[in-house]
């Protein structure tokens, strides 16, 4: 079943709040609470709480700052090979399943192209090395710079993203907090009364 038509445009609006540089799939034995700043937009800006436990299993939700009222929320299971999208105010889950081809073992950039650099910096008291992005117009032999991330390779983390908007804005997540510990609940729980809906 699609989607109805009163959640399009909120699944349209999906790949601008989740993170463009991801970690491997099968991150095992690497627990992590950790928060972020979030600037996608003048009218978009969050604060991001990211959870993911022994099993690799990952939750990431972004609130409204001042309040902390959770507006979305994105979950990937290992066990499951499947993505779910939350959308707190329509109050719908959408589940989308790996494709077959998944590498679980690389890191991924979406659409980007990738240099790994040897250029070190520190955020939140942790190490991390950065990745310059490129993106490359159809038919253009060069890639453009697009923006850059700064990745902990200790804990498998993306500490920082930022992303070259073509209007000269910056989209922009950042690690304010990071604690090497099991999150509290569980990082896969979706809420009472969400609608699950396929979005192919």
């Amino acid at each position: 079943m699609g989607l109805p038509a009163e959640y399009e445009r909120a699944v349209e609006l999906s790949p601008r709040l989740l993170q463009y540089c991801r970690p491997p799939v099968a991150v095992l034995g690497k627990p992590v609470v950790a928060r972020f700043r979030v600037n996608l937009g003048p009218t978009l800006q969050f604060a991001a709480r990211l959870e993911r436990d022994a099993g690799g299993n990952t939750r990431i939700e972004l609130s409204e700052p001042a309040s902390q009222a959770p507006h979305f929320g994105f979950l990937w299971s290992l066990q499951d090979r499947a993505d779910k999208l939350l959308f707190y105010h329509e109050r719908f889950v959408a589940v989308q399943q790996w494709p077959a081809e998944t590498n679980e073992d690389a890191w991924s950039f979406g659409s980007f192209e990738a240099e790994w650099t040897e250029e070190h910096e520190e955020f939140a008291g942790r190490d991390a090395r950065k990745v310059i992005l490129r993106k490359r117009s159809k038919g253009s032999v060069l890639a453009q710079d697009a923006g850059e991330c700064w990745i902990s390779e200790g804990l498998a983390m993306m500490m920082c993203e930022r992303i070259l908007g073509q209007n000269g804005s910056i989209q922009e997540w950042e690690v304010t907090e990071v604690e090497e510990a099991p999150p509290a609940g569980d990082v896969l729980a979706t809420p009472p009364g969400f609608r699950q809906v396929d979005p192919s």
